[in-house]
């Protein structure tokens, strides 16, 4: 059994990974006869750390038309029971949120699972797993076209549809392309504790980045900030949690010298934030930014252009000491 080739990957669309102990697997979306030339999830797994791979299969709808679906924007994560993995389902005129399982020791994923049988078509979608093992997921929803929590209990037998985060009631025919940042504290023993999330919506005419936070599951999202300053529109945006009350959200905007990105920190549970700080150097191309909480520290991660046009990774570790400067 060969590695399935990719398809067409950018960022907002990455190959994903999941890792315990051991354990990793790697998962991509293959090419196929799918829209935009997707097709199946293309799985690759390691039980010794990464020395070694093997070609994984990969989860399955059994319905007409198969090689004309696309298993699009496919995001995992590992919770105590397996691997796990989202994705938009598209076969025919259906865009939906599917779930499936594998087992640490299994050969062959769960029978896949409708999360939300109508949501948005291409927008990146994100998987977390608590320490009580509950699974939450953040996806663009159809109708109205905000960012939606689901989670699930039951390591994704079934799922509670939490609404839109923030309740911005944007109406939109059409795909914005872009998804958003969830987080909650790894010491908490479940997220309902405190969630938190950045957002964007294009419910202004210029769209606007946000940043909120949950202390009920994401069934309210009280407080709400709009992450730029001075007019710049942030687009592209993740999020993560310290502690119960410590978190941060990253974007990036058009500044006057390229694009750029940016970080504010909450101390209080996202009631107030910090002041934007740019974290990217000057004349920089920098954007997608993705954020990691840990050990009393964030990592910021994102994707910089110099002159020459290439494409490099950067990496800031900002500890929470300097998190109040």
């Amino acid at each position: 059994m060969a590695h399935a080739p990719a398809a067409s990957h950018h960022r907002g669309n990455d190959p994903q990974v999941a890792v315990s102990g051991n354990h990793i697997l790697a998962i991509w979306t293959a090419k196929g006869g799918g829209p935009f030339g997707s097709g199946p999830i293309g799985v690759s797994l390691s039980s010794d750390g990464g020395k070694t791979w093997r070609p994984g299969r990969a989860p399955a709808v059994a319905s007409e038309g198969e090689e004309k679906t696309g298993y699009r924007f496919p995001a995992t994560a590992a919770g105590p029971d397996g691997f796990h993995l989202v994705w938009i389902h598209a076969a025919g005129t259906e865009r939906s949120l599917r779930h499936s399982r594998l087992g640490f020791q299994s050969q062959a994923w769960s029978a896949p699972g409708v999360i939300d049988p109508v949501i948005c078509a291409c927008c990146w979608n994100v998987l977390k797993v608590d320490a009580s093992g509950t699974l939450w997921v953040l996806y663009r929803d159809d109708e109205p076209r905000d960012l939606a929590v689901a989670s699930s209990g039951d390591g994704g037998r079934t799922w509670s549809l939490r609404g839109s985060v923030g309740q911005f009631k944007w109406k939109f025919v059409g795909c914005p392309h872009v998804g958003g940042g969830l987080g909650f504290p790894g010491a908490a023993k479940s997220a309902s504790e405190f969630l938190v999330s950045s957002v964007w919506t294009g419910h202004t005419a210029a769209g606007a980045a946000f940043a909120l936070a949950s202390r009920d599951g994401g069934k309210t999202w009280p407080q709400r900030v709009e992450l730029t300053s001075g007019g710049a529109a942030g687009r592209h945006t993740d999020a993560a949690a310290l502690s119960e009350n410590h978190a941060a959200a990253v974007w990036d905007q058009v500044s006057p010298d390229g694009p750029s990105v940016h970080v504010r920190f909450t101390g209080d549970g996202g009631t107030t934030w910090s002041e934007p700080r740019r974290l990217s150097r000057p004349g920089r191309n920098s954007t997608y930014p993705r954020l990691i909480a840990g050990h009393q520290r964030y990592l910021v991660f994102w994707t910089e252009k110099d002159s020459s046009k290439q494409s490099f990774l950067r990496m800031e570790e900002i500890p929470l000491a300097a998190t109040a400067r």
